[in-house]
């Protein structure tokens, strides 16, 4: 009998192994059948240390743009539509879960026809379960295969910022059903971020997304029209239009230099005001749902 939840992830060779070894022990747990996505020179470091675990090569990887080999969300959404699992979940390799033994059949169930996020709680050791939950993004997602094919690649990446964001916000704009775990059943040693200036180009591939998605989900309602929707558009595209416009200047030298480092920071501003709009706009628009 197959798990009734596949967890999927991308391991990563000699980075944390005990939080990703006691992650992995978490989900075996509950019950979950756990694949690991990761290119072939990675896979010979990690399959001996991870029993058990199914690993898969990718079609491609970011080594090239991203200087390592991390895994594209939408290819491994891609080959998880065919496991025939009853609910696919994407997690990060450095997240426990952990709850009642029959958590993953409630996440299973709880995922049917929909998409389940969760948040995590940042704890100071793996024996920790007392923290500050974050605020900032989502830490786990389950699924309906059936959900798959409603997702368009935007390019990003596991291990990347804003991942978190594309998923939900398609779902909600799409008025499909997005619920949130409101039990406190996802939890991550804190460690430094180490995303460096991949934090700014990734959070202008998510305001591409967010206006690539507002387009999407308008088109696809046909004639109903949304003021609000065309209004954002419109915003999006003017505001942003000339904010590029003025860093391409600054990047340039085409501003004087007291002006530099105020289009530098409008663009910071704006982008950080984006990504907490998103996030609390997807919060809001997700149902609660208590799992534990």
């Amino acid at each position: 009998m197959s798990a009734p939840l596949l967890v999927a992830t991308s391991l990563a060779p000699g980075k944390r192994a005990d939080v990703q070894a006691a992650a992995v022990a978490s989900w075996r747990k509950l019950g979950c059948a756990i694949w690991s996505f990761n290119a072939a020179d990675e896979i010979a470091q990690l399959a001996p240390a991870y029993p058990g675990v199914v690993f898969v090569e990718p079609p491609r990887t970011a080594r090239i743009a991203a200087g390592r080999p991390l895994v594209y969300v939408s290819d491994m959404l891609d080959r998880l539509k065919d496991s025939g699992a009853a609910a696919i979940g994407l997690i990060n390799s450095d997240i426990l879960i952990e709850g009642p033994p029959d958590l993953g059949e409630r996440i299973a169930g709880a995922a049917q026809a929909s998409l389940l996020v969760a948040t995590r709680i940042e704890i100071d050791s793996l024996g920790a379960r007392q923290g500050e939950r974050n605020l900032s993004g989502f830490d786990a997602f389950f699924l309906d295969p059936a959900l798959v094919p409603l997702f368009v690649d935007h390019g990003f990446c596991l291990g990347m910022p804003y991942w978190d964001y594309w998923l939900p916000l398609t779902v909600a704009l799409n008025r499909l059903p997005l619920k949130r775990i409101e039990d406190d059943i996802v939890f991550h040693p804190r460690h430094e971020e180490s995303w460096g200036e991949s934090r700014t180009i990734y959070s202008q591939k998510l305001l591409e997304t967010v206006k690539a998605e507002l387009a999407r989900a308008q088109a696809a309602r046909g004639s109903e029209t949304l003021p609000l929707v065309e209004f954002l558009e419109g915003f999006l595209a003017l505001y942003t239009g000339k904010i590029v416009a003025r860093a391409q200047d600054r990047a340039q030298d085409g501003l004087p230099a007291h002006e530099r480092f105020h289009v530098a920071a409008q663009l910071v501003e704006f982008l950080d005001a984006l990504h907490e709009t998103t996030f609390l706009y997807l919060r809001h628009a997700a149902t609660p749902e208590r799992l534990a």
